[in-house]
């Protein structure tokens, strides 16, 4: 706890310039305990968007997803495309391996059947990072919404204890 920045000059003359009460204005709450600087409902709430920040990455992970479930039915959509083209149409002097060879040549890999534009893997293994970052920021939000709990809590029983004492 700080004090004020009250000046007291007539009482610096005579070097009386102690704790005057208008010093702690606004320090106490009206049942004279100390205001904190930071109360348990703050952290509590603190917890809750830390935990909601999960949720954003949820949201991630799931437009990650979705741009590969879209770019996976893209690259079939044209493959079928130009498979199709190849049985008498425009690419009728092409075969479906000159098209698999074009679609290999313009991909990054192939895993399942599947040609991608993107290194597949790389991002098989972010998502998962993503998902254990989540997991640890969620237990750490709902951590902190604890610890503000239980410092209410314990406030409650040391304001009984005290009354009890000074009653």
């Amino acid at each position: 706890m700080e004090r004020n920045d009250t000046k007291h000059s007539v009482l610096n003359i005579f070097n009386l310039s102690g704790h005057m009460p208008n010093t702690f204005t606004g320090r106490f709450n009206s049942n004279g305990s100390a205001k904190l600087a930071i109360s348990p409902d703050d952290i509590q709430q603190l917890g809750n968007r830390i935990k909601n920040l999960s949720l954003h990455i949820d949201n991630m992970i799931r437009s990650l997803e979705e741009a590969r479930d879209f770019e996976e039915s893209k690259i079939r959509s044209l493959k079928n495309k130009m498979y199709n083209e190849t049985y008498g149409g425009t690419y009728s002097r092409l075969t479906e391996y000159d098209v698999d060879d074009m679609l290999q040549y313009l991909s990054k890999n192939k895993a399942g059947g599947i040609y991608r534009l993107h290194d597949d893997e790389e991002l098989v293994d972010f998502v998962s990072r993503l998902r254990k970052i989540k997991q640890e920021l969620y237990e750490f939000g709902d951590n902190v919404g604890y610890a503000g709990y239980k410092f209410k809590e314990q406030d409650a029983d040391l304001g009984n204890i005290l009354s009890r004492i000074l009653s």
